[in-house]
């Protein structure tokens, strides 16, 4: 109707005075608001009255496929190679309409709530559509078709992807390619649709490997028109028909005819496995059954990053599968430090930063569900581990390890390719200022700079006009709830920030081994090189003047071996006369946080250095 508007203002010359005449589509959509919105389930003019759902769901997209949760079903399921290809949006609204579809036969004209992570899935499913994509219009149009084919209230609502844990799992679970997702090559499939199709069903099939239009798949699927053909009416014989019942003497063809037996949503015991062991739903489960409420977890959560959860789940999964490999199977609950041993042992070749993160995320879980246990970290066996780790392990660091590159490389590159800031294009000037403020701020690109907001940002002014600006470095609001509103501006990622800068320092000429995480690394070598003290370039940085971490792995000066070969060229070049060491005096060494030597000989020593030993050996004769 709108678009019937526009046209007819542009052809009566903006005359809204004018008769409009209203398109068969647009009469169409009024029949349908007039005969329907009173009597059906369509969106509702107010919204409808709040009342406890009769049923919950829980959804989530990833690139493996997707994952459906209730207390009725846990079902995954894969992508196609077409859907594959499409965005994370589209697919996480198609998961929607895919949890709607399994569960609508059976809560005809119930109160269903749907959670989902995706903002923009939440919007368009909301809205029943949206004007920005006409592939997402079209999959909200689905969706509310089988609202009204059921008669459903169905309410979306948002959760952080860290809680949305059952679903996210589900979604993530690798095929194991088990007999009944196997599929034929596509020639093997025409030859026998040719010798003895038409067919019609595909007895054995998933959605993602199906040949047909119609199926029928192992367990609960959205398009499948039954579940588990075994459960189905084979017929003796029917022509132009498909692949007969293994079990069946006398090999026959499958009809068309079916029964369509009530979707059986069922999880392999595997996959249970893998919900059951996940990372934050046992420290959930401790929670609750301690009376802690689900909104103060949701605080607790925010102590860890999303990117620290997501990588202790992944590193508690694979300790709980090597504890189900023990003979006997252990248990990975139990606080058992015998079995972290074991557990590290068996990836000893990876380095100690590495096993260091596996005992944190093993650590993480024992101190929720056994809080009067003594940490992992102080158990004598794990730091004799680690204590032998680090004295075995020889690790040779890369010229990039050893030293930094010259912070002077990007600034001219700034001052050359990035100035005048008034003839810069929105991009390039929103790099600069990214750039600027990796070097003056010496912050992380990615964790701080990549996460500043606007309400990081205070300006002061003096007669309206700026004069400095104060940045503020917060802890991201990735956990917060969000709700369902019209933003006129998103945020980029963190990782795209990374990403910028690291294309920027390849275009200035950085050597490609540095990564964006560098740049922290030459502003803060660079001030130290330039006069600045160690505790104050801590204070810039917003380090803690007790950590030695900027020593360890910030502060890289370049060309240390040019030191190092003045060092020893100094050593040498006043070795006029023979170099020796007195009868009975001790050779010494200097140990690291001391200023005294500490003597380390037991025999009398000779003459170490001569450096001409003829003239020794005359004297000597003499």
């Amino acid at each position: 109707m709108q678009r019937g508007l526009a046209k007819s203002l542009h052809l009566h010359h903006q005359n809204c005075e004018a008769p409009c005449h209203l398109s068969h589509e647009s009469q169409e959509e009024l029949r349908w608001w007039k005969d329907f919105t009173s009597t059906r389930n369509g969106l509702d003019i107010q919204n409808p009255a709040e009342r406890n759902p009769d049923l919950t769901i829980h959804c989530d997209a990833s690139d493996l496929g997707w994952g459906v949760s209730s207390h009725e079903m846990e079902i995954s399921g894969r992508w196609t190679n077409e859907e594959k290809t499409t965005s994370i949006n589209v697919r996480e609204l198609k998961t929607i309409l895919f949890a709607l579809k399994l569960h609508a036969e059976k809560f005809r004209e119930k109160n269903i709530q749907i959670f989902t992570d995706n903002i923009t899935a939440l919007k368009y499913s909301t809205k029943a559509g949206g004007t920005a994509s006409p592939l997402l219009q079209e999959l909200a149009i689905e969706i509310q078709d089988v609202i009204n084919s059921y008669n459903l209230t169905v309410t979306y609502s948002h959760i952080p992807e860290i809680l949305n844990v059952k679903a996210d799992t589900l979604s993530r679970i690798k095929a194991s390619n088990p007999l009944y997702e196997a599929t034929m090559p596509k020639k093997w499939f025409q030859v026998i649709n040719q010798k003895m199709g038409p067919l019609k069903i595909d007895g054995f099939a998933a959605r993602h490997n199906t040949k047909l239009k119609t199926f029928w798949s192992y367990r609960a699927d959205p398009e499948a028109r039954a579940v588990d053909a075994f459960r189905q009416v084979w017929p003796k014989k029917v022509e132009g028909s498909g692949i007969g019942h293994p079990m069946v003497a006398d090999p026959i063809l499958v009809s068309d005819t079916i029964t369509n037996e009530t979707s059986i949503a069922t999880v392999d015991i595997q996959d249970k496995k893998e919900l059951d062991s996940s990372h934050l739903a046992l420290i959930s489960n401790k929670w609750t059954s301690d009376g802690i409420s689900k909104r103060t977890q949701e605080f607790f959560l925010k102590a860890n990053r999303y990117n620290t959860h997501r990588a202790y789940n992944g590193i508690w999964k694979k300790f709980s599968h090597w504890c189900q490999k023990q003979m006997p199977v252990q248990n990975p609950e139990e606080y058992n430090v015998s079995n972290v041993l074991g557990f590290l042992m068996e990836h000893n070749r990876l380095s100690a930063q590495t096993l260091n993160g596996y005992r944190s995320a093993i650590a993480s879980v024992y101190s929720q569900l056994h809080p009067n246990q003594s940490s992992l970290a102080s158990q004598p066996e794990i730091t004799r581990f680690f204590k032998a780790k680090k004295d075995t392990e020889v690790r040779i660091p890369t010229v990039d390890k050893l030293e930094t590159w010259g912070i002077n490389i990007l600034i001219l590159y700034i001052r050359k390719e990035l100035s005048p800031s008034n003839i810069l294009t929105l991009g390039q000037l929103q790099l600069k200022v990214i750039l600027l403020m990796c070097i003056n701020t010496m912050w992380r690109p990615r964790s701080d700079v990549g996460r500043i907001q606007w309400r990081d940002v205070q300006f002061t002014h003096t007669d309206g006009v700026p004069n400095s600006v104060w940045l503020h470095i917060c802890q991201p609001k990735e956990t917060n709830t969000k709700k369902v509103d019209t933003k006129p501006t998103t945020s980029v990622q963190a990782s795209t920030v990374g990403k910028w800068i690291q294309t920027a320092m390849e275009k200035a000429g950085v050597d490609r081994r540095y990564k964006a995480h560098s740049l922290r690394s030459a502003t803060n070598t660079k001030a130290v090189m330039l006069g600045a003290s160690i505790n104050q370039v801590k204070d810039h940085a917003n380090w803690s003047r007790n950590s030695n971490t900027f020593e360890k792995f910030y502060y890289r000066p370049p060309r240390r071996h040019l030191r190092s070969t003045r060092i020893q060229q100094s050593i040498f070049s006043n070795a006029e006369n023979s170099t020796t060491l007195e009868d009975e005096s001790a050779p010494t060494r200097i140990e690291l946080g001391t200023t005294s030597n500490t003597k380390v000989g037991e025999e009398e020593s000779e003459n170490v250095v001569c450096t001409r030993p003829w003239k020794t050996k005359r004297g000597s004769e003499s």
